[in-house]
């Protein structure tokens, strides 16, 4: 998936709203580059993922040098207000400029970038910046740049994670990036 241009896309599922502008799952490779994604909502369903992109399942996921501003989701289960990222064997996030994207409601995580259950993962080269995890809840708010979850290894280099921010609960911290694995 290459130069496209999503804007202004909506999931409005009853059930699960996952990637607001572009949902990619169950695929040998998936490369998304050169896109720009503006303004897009995973919807505020049970569990809304991935207000821009959701790449799940794929045993290569390739997110490189696209512009992700201003997506959100705000479900109960509230993660990757950007990009999530899921259960790839292979995942790498380059060259992108996720800014301003918002993952919020009951339980807000990764306000720019969410990944989950990658075994192999490449976060290199991308500016991420004020982006925000916000939750409702006391302790349900982690990453306001990145979230990693039951992932590794990392190899994590030359990115810039500038002014991103959690709140829960009314409470505000500056927290860019939480690691998670069981």
């Amino acid at each position: 998936v290459t130069g496209n241009r999503f804007s202004g896309n909506q999931t409005t599922a009853q059930g699960n709203g996952h990637g607001g502008g572009l949902a990619l799952y169950t695929c040998r490779a998936a490369e998304v580059k050169a896109n720009v994604f503006d303004a897009n909502s995973g919807g505020r369903s049970a569990d809304a993922e991935g207000g821009a992109a959701v790449i799940r399942n794929c045993l290569y996921g390739v997110f490189s040098d696209n512009v992700v501003t201003n997506n959100s989701s705000g479900g109960g289960l509230s993660v990757g207000g950007g990009l999530l990222l899921g259960s790839s064997q292979y995942a790498t996030v380059s060259g992108n400029r996720f800014e301003g994207n918002t993952a919020n409601r009951y339980s807000g995580k990764g306000g720019g970038i969410y990944v989950d259950g990658s075994r192999d993962l490449t976060l290199t080269g991308n500016v991420i910046r004020g982006n925000k995890g916000s939750s409702s809840e006391t302790h349900n708010s982690w990453g306001g740049g990145v979230y990693l979850s039951e992932t590794g290894p990392h190899t994590i280099t030359n990115n810039a994670l500038v002014d991103n921010q959690v709140t829960a609960d009314g409470g505000t911290a500056d927290e860019s990036v939480r690691t998670t694995r069981r």
